[in-house]
């Protein structure tokens, strides 16, 4: 029976073949040799490696998990973006008009500086012989002394609702709010402010400059007690253990104790609804404060 045509080859053809393989200069066996290790190579198309499929699609599948991480990131700086407050308005600049010890005006702007508190213009504070100081309007006098007239850059954070434009300003390369700070002219304004406010304000206390040589309410403190109403109580007289001095003045409701330093001094006038106190829990409770000297 013959063989099925192609199924082998004979002598000559697998001669043939040799000769048509082999390479000029190279011996057909070293060229059989170099043939066979790279059929014999592994198959890159069966197995994980760097050739091979499974390789490929680990490659596929990391680009697209790259590409995935890309949109997600992309996705959260655009909210980032969104989220991001508006770029302070710079301004206003020009020349300074004092209002108040925290209050001006510059460039025909009202501002409002920003992180402190000055004592109001009808607020009166308290000197060591006892006397009152009309320290609202000394810290607009001494705030003007500094600025006024000169110019100023200010950059506007946002605006309170009486419409004025709370800022940090500056005039000569230095900061209004921790000048007026450090010399004791303003307090922080305990609500908002600059953490470096409070160390310049504990910087004037330690050293009693300005406001802190005498005794007075915070500002804040001040415009509370002024919006409260007033509650009429029976006046005790000063008797027996009703010795405690409840006084009404520009600093607030403040109560003195025997032996402190303006004790003496202070005069209570029933008229003005000041009255005797017999103890300090029933001073605090009345709404009365005590004295710091």
């Amino acid at each position: 029976m013959g063989r099925a045509p192609g199924r082998c080859m004979s002598r000559g053809s697998i001669a043939e073949r040799r000769n048509a393989l082999s390479v000029p200069g190279l011996p057909f066996g070293a060229y059989e040799t170099a043939s066979r290790s790279f059929d014999n190579r592994p198959d890159v198309t069966a197995g994980s490696g760097p050739g091979g499929p499974a390789f490929g699609l680990q490659a596929v599948g990391f680009r697209r998990r790259l590409f995935g991480v890309r949109r997600v990131l992309r996705g959260f700086l655009a909210l980032a973006l969104v989220a991001l407050p508006l770029a302070a308005p710079a301004g206003p600049d020009g020349r300074v008009t004092v209002t108040d010890g925290d209050s001006l005006v510059v460039d025909g702007k009202r501002v409002r500086l920003f992180g402190i508190d000055a004592h109001e213009l009808d607020q009166s504070c308290t000197r060591a012989d006892g006397a009152e100081v009309a320290c609202g309007r000394w810290a607009k006098a001494a705030a003007a002394e500094l600025f006024e007239g000169r110019q100023a850059t200010c950059r506007t954070l946002k605006f309170d609702r009486y419409d004025r434009a709370l800022a940090t300003c500056r005039v000569g390369g230095r900061d209004m709010g921790e000048v007026l700070l450090k010399e004791g002219i303003v307090a922080v304004y305990p609500r908002e402010t600059f953490r470096d406010y409070l160390d310049f304000e504990k910087e004037a206390q330690l050293l009693e400059r300005g406001i802190w040589a005498w005794d007075s309410e915070r500002p804040l403190d001040f415009r509370a007690s002024q919006r409260a109403p007033v509650q009429r109580q029976p006046v005790p007289q000063a008797s027996g253990e009703c010795v405690i001095k409840g006084n009404i003045s520009g600093s607030g409701r403040i109560y003195h104790l025997p032996g402190q330093e303006n004790y003496d001094a202070t005069r209570i006038n029933t008229g003005k609804g000041e009255r005797w106190f017999c103890s300090e829990a029933e001073a605090r409770a009345a709404g009365w404060r005590r004295a710091r000297r």
